[in-house]
């Protein structure tokens, strides 16, 4: 359906050319989406042809925002030469919906926090701005309830809404354990405070086929492409995530070192026996090994969790 919407005129690009915005989304399902699984593709390009709720305009500019980072088109840049400068109006135009967007939680505006998080959080410079915003997200999540799996409501939410509300919740943990690694800060989503299963039934992104759209403009990559895995690897994100809660809570926490040596050591151990049992369980398609020269090289958000 989405060429179909595209071709009749449907889709709601924002005021930005049909072409320059589809550009742009085939860059985020190529690139940035299967990171986090943030975004689910049905429901939004569904929703971008009827204005249906799991589509909005700040959700649009920050999938913009953050795409232009990887297209090799200079008018998405303020300065021609200054690849930086990528995606500068899409961001404007985020701040300038995210006022009236604060007043009522909604999934597509924490989904558009999130990924504007992790945009920015990437510049290096905008950590404060990536911090403040998965804040306002993580308060939503918790607003809206989305931290609780709630299944046994009939009627209340569909399979569909169960799984976003899972997608959003497992990508919103996940950010937050990494900003606060990188970043030597606590982390807000505590995991004693919440109940939501590490369970995605949409498997359809899992053995699509990927190809690095993102870097090949021209076309000429010789890759042969590789199932994308992405249900997979994002499910293994979420568990290792876990650990990095008791790492951060255990070691980097600011009382931390007031605990006594041989705790902490038992601590670090038993911390470093999850990492490896977990490394272990990883199923055989997301254990890469960059010595063998026989096997293919995985696309890039599997190698991310090298």
């Amino acid at each position: 359906m989405e060429a179909i919407n595209f071709a009749r005129g449907q889709l709601d690009f924002d005021g930005v050319d049909p072409d320059l915005g589809q550009h742009l989304l085939h860059l985020h399902w190529n690139r940035q989406h299967h990171s986090f699984l943030l975004t689910y593709r049905p429901a939004f390009m569904r929703d971008m042809a009827c204005n249906g709720p799991y589509f909005s305009k700040i959700l649009l500019n920050a999938i913009y925002f953050g795409a232009s980072k990887f297209s090799p088109r200079l008018e998405v840049r303020r300065d021609p030469t200054d690849v930086r400068t990528s995606g500068w109006r899409f961001k404007e135009r985020v701040k300038e919906l995210l006022g009236p967007a604060l007043n009522c939680s909604k999934v597509t505006t924490i989904q558009a926090l999130l990924v504007m998080t992790n945009s920015l959080f990437a510049l290096g410079d905008e950590r404060s701005a990536a911090w403040l915003y998965s804040g306002i997200a993580f308060r939503m999540i918790v607003d809206l309830g989305i931290h609780v799996y709630s299944p046994d409501q009939p009627g209340k939410f569909s399979d569909e809404d169960l799984e976003i509300r899972r997608r959003v919740f497992w990508g919103a943990f996940v950010v937050d354990r990494i900003q606060s690694l990188y970043q030597g800060r606590p982390v807000t989503l505590q995991e004693a405070d919440t109940r939501v299963p590490i369970l995605f039934l949409d498997t359809y992104e899992e053995l699509e086929q990927w190809f690095p759209f993102a870097y090949s403009p021209d076309n000429s990559c010789s890759y042969p492409g590789h199932p994308a895995h992405s249900v997979s690897t994002f499910a293994a994100l979420c568990r290792l995530s876990i650990i990095m809660s008791d790492i951060l809570s255990c070691i980097y926490a600011e009382r931390s070192f007031d605990r006594d040596p041989s705790e902490l050591s038992t601590m670090l151990d038993s911390l470093q026996q999850r990492l490896q049992s977990w490394e272990c369980d990883l199923p055989s398609h997301l254990n890469f090994d960059p010595l063998n020269e026989s096997e293919q090289t995985p696309p890039p958000h599997v190698l991310s969790l090298m």
